[in-house]
This record gives C-alpha cells, sequence and structure tokens, in this order.
C-alpha cells in the first residue's frame, strides 16, 4: 500500500530506512536489546534495518530456503555456545519438521506453508483444518466502474478480506456512498470501527474509511471477470470462529495442563516480554497479561530436568513462521 503522509508504498522487502523509524514502533528484539539482552535474528523480514539507532547483535536479511529447518535450528542454539546470545529469533517458511524442538526452545510458530495451502485449496481441505482461514464464498468485481470511481480516492487501497480507502479532499461522502451500494459488506468511517478493531487511531498507513464483507465476499481490484484461483482466505473479522486459530505454550515459566478460552495476537508480545523478564515498550498498549497472569508459574522449578527453555506454538497462518530462542 501507499503511505498518504510519505507517498511511499509500505512493503516488506523495503529497505527505506525511514519506514522503520516511527519512534512508538519496536520489535522484540529491539526491546530486548535496549535492556540488555543480545539478540540474533535470522532471516527475518526488516531485521537489518535499525530502529531508533539499535541493531540485533546479529542479524541476517536474506532469506534462503536451501538450508533445511533442521540446520537452521542447529545454527541457531550454536549462538548460544559461541557467542554471548541470549536470545534468537529465526524465521522460516514451513514448519512441517519442527516439532522436535519444542520442549528446548521458547518458540512463536505460525506457518506460512499453511498460508498458501489454505489460499490454493481452502480451509476444509485435506490440505488444510482449523488453520484461521475461510472459504471464500463470493468476490465482488468490477470494482471501480461499479461503485466508486478511481480518481476519488488515494493510492493506499487494500483489497481482500477487508477494505480500506482514503477519499480525495471534497470526495468523502460521495465515497461512502458508492461503497455503501456494495452488497454484503459493513462501511465504517474510521472513528466508528469497533474498538476491538484498534484502527481507530489516526495513521497514514492506513485509509479514512474501511469496508468489512461478511465472511467468505472479497473485494478484488479486477476491473474484467477474470478467474480467481485461489479457494480459501482471510483478513476477515477476527471474532469469527473461521478466523481463529490454536495456541500451545509449555515449558518452566507456564502452569500445566490450563486451558484458557482464546489469546490475542496482540497479547503475544507481553507474554513474550514476561518470560524474557523485560519491560514492554509503553506504546504496546493494544496487548495485554491482564486476563493470562494464570498461565504463569510463580516460582520456576528449580531440577535438572526442567526445560531451559519455554515453547510457545501460536499455529495460525496469516504471518510468516517464525521460532524465537532463549535461556530463561
Amino acid at each position: 500500500m501507499l503511505s498518504i503522509k510519505t507517498k511511499i508504498g509500505i512493503l516488506l522487502e523495503s529497505r527505506d530506512i525511514g519506514q522503520w523509524s516511527d519512534p512508538k514502533v519496536e520489535p522484540l528484539w529491539i526491546t530486548a536489546t535496549k535492556q540488555g539482552i543480545k539478540s540474533a535474528v535470522l532471516f527475518w523480514p526488516a531485521c537489518h534495518n535499525e530502529f531508533h539507532g539499535i541493531r540485533p547483535l546479529v542479524y541476517s536479511w536474506s532469506y534462503t530456503n536451501t538450508i533445511s529447518f533442521r540446520e537452521k535450528i542447529n545454527n541457531a542454539l550454536s549462538y548460544f555456545r559461541e557467542l554471548p546470545i541470549q536470545l534468537v529469533l529465526l524465521y522460516h517458511e514451513s514448519v512441517k519438521d519442527s516439532s522436535f524442538i519444542l520442549t528446548q526452545s521458547i518458540v512463536f510458530v505460525t506457518s506460512r506453508e499453511l498460508d498458501k495451502q489454505g489460499h490454493a485449496w481452502g480451509p476444509d481441505s485435506m490440505e488444510v483444518r482449523k488453520t484461521g482461514m475461510s472459504n471464500i464464498k463470493k468476490i465482488i468485481r468490477p470494482f471501480f466502474e461499479k461503485y466508486i470511481n478511481i480518481s476519488m480516492v488515494e493510492e493506499n487501497i487494500i483489497f481482500g478480506g477487508q477494505f480500506s480507502v482514503t477519499p480525495r479532499e471534497g470526495y468523502t461522502q460521495q465515497v461512502i456512498d458508492g461503497l455503501r451500494r456494495i452488497p454484503n459488506v459493513t462501511v465504517y468511517k474510521r472513528h466508528e470501527l469497533p474498538k476491538r478493531f484498534h484502527y481507530s487511531k489516526p495513521n497514514h498507513r492506513l485509509g479514512e474509511i474501511f469496508v468489512i464483507p461478511n465472511e467468505g465476499v472479497m473485494i478484488l481490484n479486477a476491473t474484467i471477470n477474470t478467474f480467481y484461483p485461489k479457494k480459501g482466505h482471510h483478513g476477515w473479522d477476527n471474532i469469527l470462529p473461521s478466523m481463529q486459530a490454536i495456541f500451545l505454550a509449555r515449558g518452566p515459566s507456564f502452569n500445566e495442563k490450563i486451558q484458557i478460552r482464546s489469546v490475542n495476537m496482540v497479547d503475544i508480545y507481553h507474554i513474550a516480554c514476561h518470560i524474557l523478564k523485560l519491560v514492554p515498550n509503553p506504546y504496546a498498549d493494544a496487548g495485554s497479561l491482564k486476563n493470562l497472569t494464570h498461565i504463569f508459574r510463580s516460582t520456576i522449578p528449580n531440577n535438572k530436568c526442567s526445560s531451559l527453555f519455554t515453547t510457545l506454538w501460536p499455529l495460525a497462518i496469516i504471518s510468516p513462521t517464525f521460532i524465537l530462542f532463549g535461556f530463561f
């Protein structure tokens, strides 16, 4: 998408440091580095960029599929032996062979492989089951010719399970009226969005008008009725059961045999900070541990059989795979 403020495309693969310089934003490895925990970040998008003039001690930006997951894990663990590293984060695109590390590490895993299979075959296929994806039931197109004139809007447009756009000056009501003619959707101005979306604060990376389609309905920018090969998608309202995924946690930091109703994705940063004994970024106020304190042990077991690591496994498909290690 295009930033209205800077007129620069916001892309993960971009190496424009200015896009990552928001003083209110910092990834976990920067939070850790600022508090004295030395980190290694491997194959992670944007890990080469400085945040507030800070980088992790070790970072590798260039991703490769030629190295097996097991070899990447072995390389990551070697940092603990060879360098004063206390935290390793590793990006990998598939988790098919990852189960062997569950009792040895702090692990955050979401699978890009599942994402690919879900889009291709649909969430109810044998290839994918219970992974936070819904069947595509209806595609709305042609879009611009039928509902709004493209000259009325800026170029920061998001399509798919939701639609976001910023009208040009003087066209706000015309754009809203046009969007409200679309069947099976709900149209919001930014300040009207449900609070749980955390979209109401001004942000030049988001549009001023949002269209939230009903489950299974997609909005595409295609102007002709070309074949759409995908059978599954995500991005709809995260309160829908089909958009939810699985969260598993194991290790000395956690109580055993605890079942909880749900974990918000924005809470995972705070879970990691708790395990790492970090003070969270004060601007990271979307999530919290308010309803999760009972999952943690009050004291860490002190015996040789207990793992030195903690495992977290939020299994979902809306983010790339990532693994986080640390001795805690």
